[in-house]
């Protein structure tokens, strides 16, 4: 699987965060792709009675394309370090806006898997991929990793979201194919809010109609689990009521889980008890990474 990974930086340490959770994840014979895109933009703020517009941003464009070439090859290095094959690295520097490269690169490539890093420490840069993470995740046809610093090392903690249907159940046997090696523990949840469920068929004769649909959706649970023990077989089933970015956002904290997975989007089996939209709001919150997962 080939993975792109937008390189935000071009100085400091010479990892990043998404290096560090596609590390963590250990899925085998990754090709690593390293993209930093330069945006000759943005001069708002630079004083214009120094040099014209026109010349500060070729001379800045050219500056960061320096930078970028100098600062690479050391994340390449870093990379190859780890164990990996030098020719599964490869690495690119171009102009344009950060988002769209991203996506355009990952489509043109027909990419697996797309990473960014969800905390950016210069100011421009801010500006340019403030909302890199949504712009790309809602663009992309590849699965989308949004990565935050880890509070910790070793094997990896992962909630999964799950809502059943069709395209959910491909999309995390496309996953489970990658076979990361690296999760050692793996919550399963399935969330549905009872204000939506009230009326849906859920083909069980019941008085109680809230309790008939945890239970189907425990079932469904149970079948998802036999096919995610090829990861790991320390997997727990949860059935959670609520609204589903919250109540996700609050297992990944209660689990105290290192990544959160859920699928672009989902529709079937009780299609109005699903993730929806939840990949668009989970992806910007600051305690987790987020995997978006889609069938492709």
């Amino acid at each position: 699987m080939e993975a792109i990974i937008g390189i935000a930086g071009t100085n400091g340490p010479t990892t990043t965060d998404s290096i560090d959770m596609l590390r963590a994840l250990a899925i085998p014979c990754i090709r690593y792709h390293l993209l930093h895109v330069v945006s000759p933009y943005l001069v708002a703020g630079y004083p214009n009675d120094i040099v014209s517009g026109n010349d500060f941003m070729a001379w800045q464009a050219d500056t960061d394309v320096e930078k970028a070439k100098d600062y690479l090859p050391k994340i390449k290095q870093h990379i190859e370090d780890t164990g990996v094959d030098p020719t599964y690295i490869s690495t690119d520097v171009t102009l344009g806006n950060p988002r769209y490269e991203l996506v355009s690169l990952s489509d043109s490539r027909d990419a697996t898997l797309v990473c960014v890093d969800a905390n950016i420490a210069k100011p421009i840069e801010r500006f340019v991929l403030g909302s890199t993470a949504a712009t790309v995740t809602a663009g992309a046809k590849a699965s989308v990793l949004v990565s935050r610093k880890r509070t910790r090392t070793g094997d990896l903690r992962v909630v999964i979201g799950v809502d059943h249907s069709n395209y959910c159940n491909a999309a995390l046997h496309k996953f489970a194919g990658w076979m990361p090696r690296g999760i050692t523990h793996i919550d399963l949840v399935t969330v549905f809010n009872p204000d939506d469920a009230r009326g849906i068929d859920v083909g069980v004769d019941s008085f109680d109609t809230i309790g008939a649909i945890r239970e189907r959706l425990h079932d469904h649970l149970a079948q998802t689990e036999r096919f995610m023990k090829q990861l790991t077989p320390d997997i727990h089933l949860h059935v959670m009521q609520g609204r589903p970015a919250t109540i996700l956002l609050e297992a990944a904290k209660r689990f105290d889980a290192d990544l959160l997975v859920v699928c672009a989007k989902g529709y079937g089996m009780l299609e109005r008890i699903s993730l929806g939209s939840t990949s668009t709001e989970v992806i910007d919150n600051p305690t987790v990474s987020v995997l978006v997962l889609r069938n492709v």
